[in-house]
């Protein structure tokens, strides 16, 4: 009897303490296994969210710093032109005060330039021809004046290399660091670019980009038209410069590891680029490929951007590459600066970036498993403590109660008399 109590007794208790701890078991397995199943799901969309969102951000990046890159070329170049702008102004502003007030100045004339003197930094005459240096000589002693202005600019300035004054009445006084010998009496500047363009603009006019006759290689010319007091047209100032600190700024530009810059001019022709052989036609100017004539499509859609004024950046293919193309108008001049880049480069640290992102996801992930099977493996072995525990526990309480039943039981029969004890046996 007593060991059927025992067993009762522990099989109830153990039963008990063993219906919320099975409980907690399975609870616990469900939660870590739902935590292990959602770190690997959300962490991998974060993941390819994150890495996609600092792709975009990276490339934009980049692109934005292409761009900036463009405008800082442009701002360099309009800097060097604002120069050569202001020489032209300043002579222009100094010839309409000689013809506004020639009462104002002494009689200096002008002689012309004999071969053997050229590298001779003094002002010189040149004419048209047929023109007559005595019907003309009250006007050149007036010009005479503007020594001092047109010596100081080639002096001052490195890359201006000749100031100068053309008059409607065909006369040119030069002050040139080097001048060309050819036919030096007779240039009849009214029919020269410069000359023509700043008259029909009525404003400040640049040439193309030229081969200088003196052999100093790219220049440009900048004019400016010089009216009288009543209103016409009497001479045109100008400054001619070399191109070789714009040359430089935009050979020289470093653009990651393969892009380069290059020049546009009006007419959607590169003037000036690292990559793009510049030749001179027959009248001088310096050009090259001909975007705005390309028969690739790509080319003609840059041109058109770039002769427009605008500013923008350029996904496309130059010379069967895929690129980047960043342009900027210069403010001084109609010409354009474009920067390229491949886009290999463009796409290179987006590349390594993702990956980078992709390599820390899958680290964390792997991390997350291996905290998760730790704390299963943790769980599952404390369930089992537990249960050897409420077992041990059950026993010793059955035990315990079976003990004490027992002694009742020996207390109640030492009080009954043997006829008692005897008829409880047989019941």
């Amino acid at each position: 009897m007593f060991k059927k109590i025992r067993t009762k007794v522990f099989a109830v208790t153990l039963s008990i303490a063993l219906i919320p701890i099975i409980g907690l078991g399975i609870a616990s397995g469900i939660i870590l296994s739902g935590m292990k199943n959602s770190a690997a799901g959300p962490n991998s969309k974060l993941g390819a969210t994150a890495s996609n969102t600092g792709a975009e951000a990276l490339s934009a990046q980049i692109e934005r710093d292409l761009m900036i890159r463009a405008e800082s070329i442009t701002e360099s170049i309009d800097a060097k032109l604002l120069q050569i702008e202001n020489n032209s102004r300043a002579i222009a502003a100094y010839a309409e005060k000689l013809y506004a007030n020639p009462e104002n100045y002494s009689d200096r004339p002008l002689s012309y330039l004999e071969p053997g003197e050229d590298g001779v930094l003094v002002p010189y005459l040149r004419t048209a021809e047929g023109i007559n240096y005595d019907s003309l000589l009250p006007e050149i002693s007036l010009l005479g004046n503007a020594t001092e202005v047109l010596e100081e600019f080639i002096v001052r300035k490195i890359n201006v290399s000749a100031s100068y004054i053309g008059t409607e009445s065909g006369l040119f006084v030069l002050v040139d660091s080097n001048p060309s010998l050819t036919n030096t009496h007779e240039y009849d500047a009214r029919t020269r670019s410069w000359y023509i363009g700043a008259k029909e603009r009525e404003g400040l006019f640049w040439t193309d980009i030229f081969a200088d006759a003196s052999g100093r290689g790219a220049s440009v010319s900048c004019a400016m038209p010089v009216y009288g007091p009543d209103g016409k047209l009497i001479a045109v100032a100008g400054t001619g410069a070399t191109m070789t600190q714009i040359s430089e700024t935009v050979n020289n530009a470093e653009i990651g590891k393969e892009g380069y810059a290059f020049l546009l001019n009006k007419r959607g022709e590169v003037v000036i680029s690292p990559k793009n052989e510049i030749l001179a036609d027959p009248t001088g100017a310096l050009i090259g490929e001909s975007y705005q004539m390309s028969s690739d499509e790509d080319k003609r859609t840059l041109a058109a951007e770039m002769m427009n004024g605008r500013t923008g950046i350029l996904e496309l293919t130059l010379d069967g590459f895929a690129v980047y193309v960043a342009y900027a108008p210069l403010s001084r001049t109609d010409w354009s600066v474009g920067v390229v880049m491949p886009a290999a480069e463009v796409s290179s640290p987006v590349i390594a970036m993702q990956e980078e992102i992709s390599a820390l996801i899958s680290e964390s992930e792997t991390a997350a498993m291996n905290y998760i099977s730790t704390a299963v493996t943790v769980t599952a072995l404390t369930v089992i403590i537990v249960l050897i525990l409420a077992a041990a526990l059950s026993w010793h309480f059955s035990k315990t109660i079976s003990a004490e039943f027992l002694r009742k039981e020996e207390e109640l029969t030492d009080t009954k008399t043997p006829e008692e004890v005897t008829a409880d046996k047989e019941g």
